[in-house]
């Protein structure tokens, strides 16, 4: 491979993650904010309109609806631009989308319908913001700093999204409706402004445009398929996500319905769920080290299904938000080891359409699973939902543990270092 086909450190001092890095974090902090603020309010937005558990589990399919349908061409859109301005053009057009949904709500004329479409409009944006950011980040980092790098990026996810965005949301919504989205808008506005700081000259995956758009989409899924750690690491994503989504997009109604604790109650319970994360995500570098990536990453998701139990079980909403906030834990610590090894080993050149392919299976059975916990709790009562997570998580878990042991990583590592030539560069193919 050529040097080129290999991730440029650009834009960061040697002994740290640099200017650019954390121009990078802020742009995603602040827009982190407003998705939490507004996956707060879309729910309460939902349940107020309706008390139909499949129609509030809705939302989070058209969230996620996005990553089934168009997760690859989006990656390979990303692979084919220049991501830093493609970054800009969607957060700007995302600000434009959830601003005329905040207008409209607040003259009175929103329905459940235009509830899912911007839920659509912002989960398409994400497609395309999502694949592009994966892919910058390792050329702005310095290669040994990538778990670093991605805690940082996870905790500023965690804390903005969740612990902040959670009971902001919450509060905005109970002050107006329409507030939380217009603060959503503003944040997307920010986060562009802080895009526009990132120096680093433009990257593409590939020097040409040569090729078209489905080709393009067609290499990046042919490479995740042959890639057997990486095609498993997929699948128990998917798997797991199903029943994460299960249980989640019924966590609302547990709190509301089951509990009968406040919509405030809800944004606080995230924001617990959030500190957790938080923790995970500064614990993920220490326990990679520990365990080993595939070890560490097995062992989260073991215990992750495990408690997706104790919630189910819970005899009060205290106890289910503890665990659901050690859930979030050990979500935090496997998203961090997870996304440093994918960059570890996917080639730069097709990072973005790699991940578009692999968050196909991964956020594309969100909605599958968000429509299947309303299915669920409709016919047998709310915390059936999560008891299906905790099924369908531990065969997840089971799934993950079989293929990606410590030397099946410790492999594909050295494959990419040794086809690179150069330790840490990507592979053009495993």
């Amino acid at each position: 491979m050529t040097a080129d086909d290999g991730p440029v450190q650009l834009g960061h001092a040697p002994s740290g993650l640099g200017r650019d890095f954390w121009w990078l974090w802020t742009a995603s902090a602040t827009s982190n904010l407003g998705d939490g603020i507004r996956l707060t309010a879309l729910p309460l937005l939902a349940a107020a309109m309706t008390a139909n558990p499949t129609a509030v589990a809705g939302v989070t399919a058209a969230t996620y609806l996005p990553w089934l349908l168009f997760g690859p061409v989006g990656g390979a859109i990303a692979d084919r631009s220049d991501r830093r301005r493609m970054i800009i053009a969607v957060q700007v057009a995302r600000a434009a989308c959830v601003g005329v949904f905040a207008v409209s709500l607040a003259a009175g004329g929103a329905s459940l319908l235009a509830l899912y479409a911007v839920a659509l409009c912002i989960g398409l944006g994400e497609v395309v913001v999502d694949g592009a950011l994966q892919a910058v980040i390792p050329l702005v980092t310095p290669r040994d700093r990538l778990d670093a790098a991605n805690g940082r990026m996870g905790a500023a996810e965690l804390l903005a999204n969740e612990f902040l965005g959670g009971p902001v949301g919450s509060l905005l919504f109970a002050l107006a409706a329409a507030l939380p989205f217009a603060i959503d808008a503003l944040t997307f506005s920010l986060a562009a402004v802080a895009f526009t700081r990132v120096s680093a000259p433009q990257v593409r995956g590939r020097p040409t445009t040569s090729t078209s758009l489905f080709a393009d989409v067609r290499e990046g899924v042919r490479w995740l398929s042959r890639h057997r750690l990486l095609r498993t690491f997929a699948v128990a994503m998917a798997v797991t996500n199903l029943g994460y989504a299960a249980g989640s997009s019924m966590l609302v109604l547990l709190v509301t319905d089951t509990f009968e604790a406040s919509g405030i109650a809800f944004g606080l319970l995230l924001s617990g769920a959030a500190a957790g994360g938080f923790v995970g995500t500064l614990l993920a570098e220490r326990a990679a080290s520990w365990l080993g990536r595939g070890r560490a990453m097995g062992v989260t998701l073991t215990i992750g299904a495990v408690l997706f139990l104790a919630v189910a079980v819970a005899p009060t909403i205290w106890v289910a938000a503890a665990a659901w906030t050690l859930i979030s834990l050990t979500t935090g610590a496997f998203n961090v080891i997870g996304r440093s090894l994918r960059q570890t080993i996917i080639p730069d050149r097709m990072i973005g359409r790699v991940i578009g392919a692999f968050r196909v299976l991964g956020y594309g059975a969100v909605p599958i699973g968000a429509l299947g916990g309303g299915v669920i709790a409709t016919a047998f009562g709310i915390r059936a939902a999560f008891a299906a997570g905790f099924v369908i998580n531990l065969l997840a878990a089971l799934l993950f543990a079989r293929v990606a042991t410590e030397r099946a990583v410790a492999d594909a590592v050295a494959r990419a270092a040794s086809i690179s030539g150069h330790d840490g560069v990507q592979p053009r193919a495993p």
